[in-house]
């Protein structure tokens, strides 16, 4: 198996069939031996200095490291790592150990690979879990020496330490505080680490204790360098992307020290906070306002009450204002499920692989309690609009809230309620009995039905007819095509009986053929859920 997977790394390529096979040899991983691990861990090191090793093409065409291909592996390491722990009986001795030749090829693997790929992550992540002083020494170095520079994944590598059950060596805390640090992209997530040990009590003093006056001048630096940028007085030969990584490294430090400031009361930096609390990124203004407010400054609960009315920042302050005891200051309309469920559309539209912020306005189209998808028990629904801008240039969409928090880059804004409930309901959905299939094999499967459909298909007289694909609905054979009907493009769904048009809708994002059958089967799914006729 192992080299059977060794082989299918070094020959995949964008269209290969080894790139799913990878996931499934993956998994068999988890029934590896202690030395079978070695055996593998040998192997990807001599394969991670191997002058034959070639970046891969992603489905977009952009080139990125052969080694993420390896991010299955790591997973199902970490997979039979965990089921080890989790399975030990009183007395068992487990491989959390390692020695030193899994240390050297773990080393000599993890250098090898791209820093800004998603990799290092996963393999600091599984270092991590054995919380044993030679992995410790060893994910310290790493992280100081080349950090991940993924930043969407970095909690990854910290996941394992922010446990209530791990007590950190006191050489760790020193070690990790200093030269890491001195990394832009790693140093909120240390500083948070440390602020977790502190707030759960496994450390007597505050890891940052004896650097509280230097990191109080660092913020203070930070806040006048995101004042400078949100002036706009940027360096010209500093390219958008330089200045991006700059205020996300920037907005999570200053989010990470105001948090230890207030953990230990350190009164000094409140002139600091209080200048970031007027800087208008909305995170730092939440963040910078309760370490106020924890430092006993009334201004901290004042900006708190008043930032409530923003929904991306409602959830943390209302969170804040139970935590701090003036929940009661805030409207109760705040606080209630609708304004609850607007705040998680904005804030999940906010995250950076959505839209990357905060919708300018969003108010609710319509909500309903219903019988959903994988859930026993009926589920309030939320249907919000939201806008980006202002006048013809605005951005507006659906988007939803409830049994799934989501929204289509296809604008469904001129769907029925009814019809964008069974659109987030249908692509949600996965079921063991609703699959596709190409046409040959429903027409070997399904001669009859097939000829039957495609005959309906001919029969609505639609241009440019392509059958797409074809699927399996609990047994009911389906045809699914694009074509245009009466001069609007669309999507034909053909079942025994009957075609269902969906016309594609606005030109500029419309609906494709995938996200018309998601409505189709959402319908089909909700009717029947919902005893509908």
């Amino acid at each position: 198996m192992i080299e059977n997977l060794i082989s299918l790394v070094m020959t995949a390529s964008s269209e290969s069939e080894a790139l799913k096979a990878i996931p499934r040899h993956a998994a068999e991983i988890t029934k590896l031996s202690d030395e079978d691990v070695d055996q593998l861990l040998a192997k990807l090191a001599e394969l991670s200095i191997s002058d034959s090793v070639t970046p891969l093409p992603d489905d977009q065409g952009n080139w990125k490291p052969r080694f993420d291909l390896l991010i299955p592996v790591m997973q199902a390491l970490l997979v039979r790592e965990l089921k080890q722990i989790k399975d030990a009986k009183p007395g068992d001795e487990l491989a959390l150990a390692w020695e030193g030749a899994r240390l050297q090829n773990f080393e000599t693997l993890y250098l090898a690979v791209a820093p800004d790929s998603q990799l290092p992550n996963h393999l600091l992540r599984w270092l991590a879990t054995g919380a044993e002083s030679g992995r410790l020494e060893l994910w310290v170095q790493l992280m100081g020496d080349q950090p991940p520079e993924d930043r969407t994944g970095i909690g990854l590598a910290f996941a394992p330490l922010m446990n209530v059950e791990f007590t950190p060596p006191e050489w760790f805390l020193d070690s990790l505080i200093d030269a890491p640090t001195r990394h832009s992209q790693v140093a909120p997530a240390i500083y948070d680490l440390c602020n977790f040990f502190y707030r759960h009590q496994l450390v007597e003093q505050h890891p940052a204790q004896i650097r509280l006056e230097a990191l109080n001048e660092l913020l203070g630096q930070l806040v006048g360098n995101l004042k400078q940028i949100e002036s706009g007085k940027i360096n010209p030969n500093i390219d958008v992307k330089a200045i991006n990584r700059q205020v996300a490294d920037s907005v999570a430090l200053i989010v990470a020290l105001c948090d230890t400031f207030a953990l230990v009361d350190y009164q000094v930096a409140a002139e600091n906070i209080i200048e970031a609390m007027l800087l208008r990124h909305r995170r730092v203004q939440t963040e910078s306002a309760a370490a106020l407010a924890r430092l006993g400054y009334p201004e901290g609960e004042k900006a708190l009450i008043a930032m409530a009315a923003a929904p991306v920042s409602r959830l943390r302050v209302l969170a804040y204002a139970e935590e701090l005891g003036f929940l009661n200051k805030i409207s109760l309309e705040l606080q209630g499920e609708i304004a609850i469920a607007e705040s998680q559309l904005a804030i999940w539209l906010s995250e950076p692989e959505q839209m990357g912020l905060a919708p300018t306005h969003i108010e609710l189209v319509d909500n309903c309690e219903q019988y959903w998808p994988s859930y026993e028990h009926p589920v309030q629904c939320y249907l919000f609009r939201y806008r980006y801008g202002k006048g013809e240039n605005a951005h507006s969409n659906i988007g939803i809230c409830g049994p799934l928090t989501h929204a289509f880059a296809a604008d469904i804004g001129h769907l029925s309620p009814e019809d964008c409930y069974a659109l987030f309901s249908g692509w949600q959905t996965t079921h063991q009995e609703i699959f596709q299939m190409s046409v040959e094999q429903a027409t070997q499967l399904h001669r009859s039905e097939t000829r039957r459909m495609q005959s309906l298909l001919n029969e609505q007289e639609i241009e440019d007819l392509q059958i797409q694909t074809a699927g399996s609905f609990f047994g009911e054979a389906l045809l699914i095509a694009t074509g245009t009907l009466e001069g609007t493009t669309g999507t034909a769904i053909a079942d025994q009986n009957d075609v269902t048009w969906i016309p594609s809708g606005t030109e500029h994002a419309p609906i494709d053929w995938e996200l018309a059958y998601a409505l189709w089967r959402g319908r089909r799914l909700l009717a029947t859920f919902n005893h509908q006729d």
